[in-house]
């Protein structure tokens, strides 16, 4: 989010269009209204439809006085649009003339609406305005030029001793990129260029000038997002002859308006002089204190507890719970496919499901075995998931029958009509898995972190980066770094918190457990290359293999056993054609899984569909109000 920031307060063109020029000559005439005549050169993005929406700001800074509004006279308002070199004329409100690749035009004022049937808005806020609306393909034309000419009455403000004009005649939140601006505003019975006063805001400009005949002017290269053309005019009230009532302020005006302007220009060059020190340096002390509290919080809610256990490896299991209570211990609370692998060949271990080779190879990749389930033995000692595994697989893939041979399994993951059915079932049996692994109290509570006073911290610290990226859209625009900074330490602090809501910590019994499973899987992983070291019997491996299932390492576990033990005393062991079994089991199973994620993506797919938006700016004044920019789609 900062990046961006970084490199859109730099570059900030609007992907839509891009005003190449922006000149701007307005007329005061003495009963205080304004004509303005605007001349825009638009480039479009060739991609999108080249709809232009115009917001004109119809109102002006009242100095606290409710009757001193400006209005606009629908009347006055017309409107040109150009092709790029200005030759060729694509429409005239005055005339009536659209050519034929004008596809619409629309006003507010007139209750028009847009291509897409959209009621023609102004959409600014904290002001009032206009919005003059028009489609022309982007591609026909994606260089324009487009002249507006509008009257706004009562915009000047008229004091016992001073006139003044405030108004923006531009100001977007978020602008496109602009350049080349160029404002000019001529003032009536002016004979002294001594008389008039011009004060900009905010936008940086090149060259301010007022001439004897009272023509004001200043020049902007370039528009920063959140500038605004504005300004204030201060003239001799007696050029206002025959000014509106409502406009009419009866005391003196001119102390009390360049009071105004000092402040203002205090607070920018506060801004622009030490803003962005300001900025670093609460920025870094900020990111300081950040460090210090989730640091703080690690160690005191998420650093493990240190175990008593210390060897590299354990050769025995460090608890007799079942493997998949094993995995949500070793996971974090996860719960994986390798876990319900390893639960029906512990169910097969434990008798609950008997194996019939049929004769076939145990080095088959493709042999069908049948599971047979012994349905009458006694299951009051198993877990709930274990007890569902069963029923899953027995009555939801096999139909209620004692048998189910492993291509059944596979047939039925491979069909889409019964993916959700599969789908719903395999959740359920995570939830079974998360809850008996609950039960046994691994972990101590989650969410603590956040309601600490290391939470509170980063919260506040989030707060006020939040604030920075507002005062930066407000009276900070010209802290050039404020945006990004500001977005650094949100988006710092947004993963601030979403680590301490993350947190789960071990208890200290469960630690030490963990530690010890750990080392017996470094035992599973090793024991292969181990020449002193006493390894178990044959038969225990049966039992060992379900774990190593569970861990993910079956394939090697299975290879090493090839390296402890002699063919002839592999082929002697009933208990090696088991764990053999187990090692086809994980991978058969592993097929299974990929048939059924497909065909559960398949049935997702026919199911979903898509939509579409459109973007859009405006808005954003220091004179207290907003609006005034412009929109493309």
């Amino acid at each position: 989010v900062s990046i961006s920031n970084f490199v859109s307060y730099f570059y900030y063109e609007n992907d839509i269009f891009v005003f190449d020029a922006f000149k701007i000559n307005a007329v005061v005439n003495e009963d205080g209204s304004m004509r303005i005549k605007e001349t825009i050169t638009v480039t479009f993005d060739q991609y999108y439809n080249g709809e232009f929406w115009r917001d004109i700001i119809t109102s002006k800074n009242s100095n606290g006085e409710y009757k001193n509004k400006s209005s606009f006279d629908p009347s006055t308002f017309s409107m040109r649009i150009y092709e790029g070199e200005g030759n060729t004329l694509l429409y005239d409100s005055t005339t009536n003339y659209k050519d034929s690749h004008v596809r619409k035009v629309g006003y507010s004022w007139n209750r028009d609406t847009d291509a897409y049937g959209e009621l023609i808005e102004f959409e600014g806020y904290s002001t009032d305005g206009v919005c003059a609306y028009s489609y022309v393909p982007a591609h026909l034309y994606p260089t324009r030029i487009y002249e507006f000419e509008y009257t706004l009455d009562g915009f000047v403000t008229c004091y016992n001793d001073v006139a003044e004009i405030n108004n923006n005649f531009f100001d977007p939140v978020e602008t496109t990129l602009i350049t080349n601006i160029e404002v000019n505003i001529t003032l009536p019975n002016i004979s002294d260029s001594n008389s008039v006063e011009l004060f900009t805001h905010k936008a940086i400009t090149n060259s301010e000038f007022v001439s004897n005949d009272g023509v004001v002017s200043y020049k902007i290269d370039k528009i920063y997002p959140g500038d605004a053309i504005e300004s204030r005019v201060l003239f001799p009230r007696e050029s206002i002859i025959i000014p509106n009532s409502n406009n009419v302020i009866n005391k003196n005006g001119y102390d009390y308006l360049i009071n105004e302007e000092d402040k203002i220009a205090k607070a920018d060059y506060f801004y622009q002089e030490y803003g962005n020190i300001v900025a670093i340096v609460v920025t870094v002390i900020l990111l300081v204190i950040f460090a210090y509290a989730i640091f703080s919080a690690y160690k005191k809610y998420d650093k493990e507890y240190k175990a008593s256990f210390e060897g590299d490896y354990y050769r025995e299991l460090p608890a007799e719970y079942p493997p998949a209570v094993m995995g949500y211990l070793v996971n974090f609370q996860d719960v994986s496919r390798n876990d319900l692998t390893a639960t029906l060949m512990d169910l097969i271990r434990k008798g609950y499901i008997e194996v019939d080779y049929n004769g076939q190879s145990l080095t088959d990749k493709d042999a069908n075995y049948t599971l047979i389930y012994k349905n009458t033995l006694d299951q009051n000692g198993l877990a709930k998931y274990e007890v569902y595994t069963l029923e899953w697989f027995f009555n939801v893939i096999g139909g209620g029958k004692t048998t189910l041979t492993l291509d059944e399994i596979e047939s039925y993951a491979k069909n889409m009509n019964k993916a959700e059915k599969y789908k719903l079932c395999n959740q359920k049996w995570n939830t079974l898995v998360k809850a008996e692994g609950k039960n046994k109290k691994f972990f101590e509570k989650t969410g603590i972190a956040i309601k600490s006073s290391y939470g509170l911290i980063v919260l506040i610290i989030l707060a006020i980066g939040g604030l920075g990226l507002l005062f930066g859209y407000g009276d900070g625009k010209y802290i050039l770094s404020l945006p990004y900074l500001s977005a650094l330490i949100v988006s710092v602090s947004a993963i601030g918190i979403s680590y301490l809501f993350s947190i789960i910590k071990r208890t200290k019994e469960a630690n030490e457990e963990y530690v010890k499973w750990m080392a017996f899987k470094k035992f599973l992983t090793d024991f292969g290359n181990m020449e002193d070291y006493p390894i178990p019997a044959l038969t225990i491996w049966e039992h060992y293999l379900v774990y190593a299932t569970s861990f993910g390492i079956a394939d090697l576990v299975n290879k090493q056993l090839k390296m402890k033990y002699s063919d002839k005393e592999l082929m002697e062991s009933p208990a090696y054609r088991t764990t053999y079994f187990n090692y086809y089991m994980n991978r058969r199973m592993g097929r299974i899984y990929v048939h059924a994620d497909t065909s559960y993506q398949k049935f997702v797919s026919q199911r979903n569909s898509g939509s579409s938006g459109r973007s859009s700016f405006g808005g954003g004044s220091s004179f207290g109000g907003g609006g005034g920019g412009a929109r493309g789609r």
